[in-house]
């Protein structure tokens, strides 16, 4: 038997709660890789990030790392 009440949307939709604890607590490692790239004349990218900050032994989700890299290139690299 069905029933007629439209079906209830279930999806995610505005910031997910602590995600920004998250990304507030890796942002000072992100940063400095960020850094460390630009000192070397290597783009910022994803990869590199996620690459240098599990190097670094930083614990980062892949879903993670969007937020991150929009927060690192919102703000300017810093210059040595």
């Amino acid at each position: 038997m069905g029933t007629d009440r439209p079906r209830q949307d279930t999806t995610q939709r505005g910031p997910v709660p602590g995600a920004a604890a998250d990304i507030a607590a890796i942002l000072p490692a992100a940063r400095a890789v960020r850094d460390e790239l630009h000192l070397h004349g290597r783009p910022l990218t994803r990869d590199a990030l996620s690459a240098r900050l599990r190097q670094a032994g930083h614990q980062v989700r892949n879903a993670r790392l969007t937020p991150i890299l929009h927060a690192l290139r919102s703000e300017p690299a810093a210059t040595p």
